[in-house]
Order: C-alpha cells, then sequence, then structure tokens
C-alpha cells in the first residue's frame, strides 16, 4: 500500500513504525516478549520526556538568534520589537533548518552556565562568615541535557517538526469523515485550472464516475483521502461563493 493513498500519511513513518505497530500487536495479544515490551515502553518513556523538556525550556528569541547563529534567525531577530519575547525550545526546533541537535547544545550550554553560576555562588556563601548568602542560595542545581540517543533523535525531531501538519491532518479527517453524505454538485469541472493539486487519474477517474457525494467519490480507486479532502473544501468555497451570490440578489430585488 502507498502511504499517499493512507488517510493519516504523514502519522506512518519508519522511525515511529514500532511505537504504532507493535503497541497494537501487544493489544491484540500478538507481542507476548517480555523484553521487547518493556523495551518499547522505555523508548516511549524516553521519546515523552525529551519532547516535555522542550516544551518546557524557553530562552528570548534574541538569545536563541546570538546562540544558534542565522539558522536560528540571526540578525533578524535582534531588533526592538523581538525584545521581550520568549520560545520554547519546540517552537525553534519547528522552525525550517533547525535540527534538534543544535537545540540541544544551545540548552546545554545554558544550563552549564547556569549551573557554574550556582554552584559558585554557593561556594561563596558557605565560605561567608554567618552563612546568609549559603541560605538565599537554596537553589536546586540545574542538570546538563544530554544529546538524544539515536533511538529516539529522528522520533523527538519528526515529533516536533510535524505536529502541525498532523494536527491539520487530524482537523482536515474528521471533517472530511462528517462530511461523506454531502452531495457533489453535478456540474462540478473536474480540471486543473479547477482542482490543481488532483492528479491527471484523479480528475480523468472523476470526471468518468462523476460521483454524487463524497462517500462515493472515496470508493474510487486512485484517488487518496487528501485529494478528496481538497475536493471538499472546493465545493465548500463554491457552495458558499454561490449562495452569497443567490443573497445579494435577493437585496437587490
Amino acid at each position: 500500500m502507498f502511504t499517499s493513498r493512507a488517510e493519516y500519511r504523514i502519522s506512518l513513518r519508519a522511525d515511529n513504525a514500532d511505537l504504532r505497530l507493535t503497541r497494537k500487536g501487544i493489544n491484540y495479544g500478538l507481542v507476548q516478549d517480555e523484553e521487547r515490551i518493556a523495551a518499547l515502553d522505555a523508548r516511549e518513556m524516553l521519546i515523552e520526556n525529551r519532547v516535555s523538556e522542550l516544551r518546557t525550556f524557553s530562552l528570548p528569541v534574541t538569545e536563541w538568534a546570538a546562540r544558534g547563529g542565522s539558522v536560528m534567525g540571526g540578525d533578524k531577530m535582534n531588533n526592538k520589537k523581538r525584545a521581550g519575547q520568549k520560545k520554547t525550545a519546540e517552537e525553534v526546533l519547528g522552525m525550517p533548518h533547525v535540527t534538534l541537535d543544535v537545540v540541544e547544545k544551545v540548552i546545554a550550554d545554558v544550563q552549564t552556565e547556569e549551573r557554574e553560576r550556582i554552584l559558585a555562588a554557593k561556594e561563596e556563601g558557605n565560605n561567608a562568615e554567618d552563612g546568609s548568602l549559603g541560605e538565599a542560595l537554596d537553589v536546586e542545581v540545574p542538570m546538563i541535557m544530554v544529546a538524544s540517543p539515536p533511538a529516539i533523535f529522528d522520533t523527538v525531531e519528526s515529533t516536533i517538526k510535524y505536529k502541525s501538519y498532523v494536527t491539520r491532518q487530524s482537523r482536515d479527517m474528521e471533517s472530511w469523515r462528517r462530511a461523506q453524505g454531502v452531495r457533489i454538485p453535478p456540474d462540478l469541472v473536474y480540471s486543473r485550472s479547477e482542482l490543481p493539486t488532483l492528479s491527471n487519474e484523479e480528475l480523468q477517474k472523476l470526471s468518468l464516475t462523476r460521483p454524487a457525494t463524497f462517500a462515493e467519490a472515496s470508493q474510487i480507486s486512485g484517488v487518496t483521502p487528501q485529494s478528496l479532502v481538497y475536493l471538499y473544501h472546493h465545493v465548500m468555497r463554491r457552495n458558499k461563493k454561490r449562495d452569497s451570490g443567490k443573497k445579494q440578489t435577493t437585496v437587490a430585488t
């Protein structure tokens, strides 16, 4: 089966195949090896923990730019409008060309500097005669983020990179499922100018079959779910434009 034919094709990746399929195998009793199940649980936990760490760590956008260079915006971030603005590591990783290893290095550098500052202050406080400074600095010394191991690197990066696309995909498919009974106008023109994202094969099959509803259209071999979602939005815009025109005619009359 081609990935392009799948409804949730953006979620079907090689790096998360075990997370998707092994878990189903466990639920259906097909996977019973305890070591394999434990390995899956451990991998899931590592991924969730790392994504959570990236979601909760934030810096001013100007500092991200200063530490990450042009790949994180560079000089574009260093202006008055950006002053005070912050971004989480998750948001930064979602930017084009930004990679997980670069983000993790920035985080580790910041944590290292903070750790050294706190330890130095604690040492100074301990050496003070009254010890008051040491008590005032009774704060937790931060851990230093280590690089994601190869076992989770690609999955963590892809999970964050594709997050907005996966969310939109789920929203589109939910709308599509609710629209199965929506009728397709019989006079709809299946042409490249009207539906530029559909393939020639899809346009030919739709033009020849002329389905009456989207439920019928979904049964046509070779027409992808994503193309049907696009067709659905096209029909909705067309209907909205038609209804708007009728309203204006009624008001004018």
